[in-house]
């Protein structure tokens, strides 16, 4: 049976000073975007954040991710994980989620092996994370395009005319890049609710961009945000340079002709759609 988010709200609300004075005890668990401020203060429940995993609980994770996968071969692949992973320091960020670390579970499973360049890497993790919450692959797609395109909308601003990419912005900015994605409008009625609905979407399900309080997002990580505007950059035409400020493109080379010029903001981007562009040329990646 469907309940939905605010009415659960309102049900636990009412019934938890009973439930309190009878002695129960209530656990409620949510996603960091699950319950908004009101919401808690509602409630009033004590609050308890979800830390990083630290490297025991990582080493703990995998073992029992495996036994339970795997069990005659639990002990192997789990040995195999742990030890690529001692050597593998770009991947220190990712393993500290538990999601993250799953797909890179699932990906070693498959493989027993893990990808070694930027591209690969992310394009692998993105795709676990939107395969565990997207039902079709049509949905995967529409969900991963709408994120290439927030992705690179937050990188050059609203016009191309930001210099130093943002990892946080409001969602008024989401909505408009989710806009002109769609080619809509989003001072209409229509064009307006079509924006809202898909940023709900890609903050409630995706796992990879996520809210922030006083009403802004921001991707997980901003590795997956250059990773994403790089391959949204592939997507639209063969030369992204020339869709990056050109007045910051202009010092890239001589940073010190101006110093308020933060092209080393750009540099990831640039990486990985170097790879994007020369390594992974293929028919998915035409506009």
């Amino acid at each position: 049976m469907f309940i939905s988010r605010r009415n659960f709200i309102t049900g636990l609300a009412d019934a938890l000073p009973d439930w309190l004075k009878r002695g129960h005890r209530v656990l409620l668990t949510s996603r960091p975007y699950g319950l908004r401020d009101d919401d808690r203060r509602r409630l009033r429940l004590i609050e308890a954040e979800l830390a990083e995993l630290p490297d025991p609980l990582q080493d703990t994770f995998i073992r029992r991710w495996y036994a339970a996968a795997d069990p005659p071969k639990a002990r192997e692949k789990a040995e195999g994980l742990l030890s690529h992973l001692a050597e593998r320091e770009d991947l220190a960020e990712l393993r500290r989620n538990p999601m993250l670390l799953t797909a890179l579970c699932v990906m070693w499973d498959q493989g027993q092996k893990l990808p070694q360049d930027f591209y690969r890497l992310y394009d692998a993790v993105s795709g676990q994370v939107l395969y565990k919450r997207y039902a079709t692959e049509n949905d995967r797609d529409r969900a991963r395009f709408r994120l290439e395109a927030v992705a690179l909308g937050m990188h050059l601003g609203l016009s191309a005319e930001r210099i130093t990419p943002k990892g946080e912005v409001d969602i008024e900015e989401i909505d408009r890049h989710l806009a002109a994605y769609s080619q809509s409008d989003v001072v209409t009625e229509s064009g307006a609710a079509d924006a809202a609905g898909r940023r709900e979407d890609l903050l409630s399900n995706s796992g990879l961009l996520l809210p922030r309080d006083g009403g802004r997002a921001a991707f997980y990580h901003l590795s997956f945000q250059e990773f994403l505007a790089a391959v949204r950059l592939r997507r639209i035409g063969d030369k992204p340079e020339d869709l990056l400020p050109h007045h910051a493109l202009a010092y890239a080379h001589r940073p010190e002709l101006n110093p308020i010029c933060q092209i080393d903001a750009y540099e990831e981007a640039f990486i990985t759609t170097r790879g994007t562009l020369y390594e992974n040329s293929t028919d998915k990646f035409r506009p």
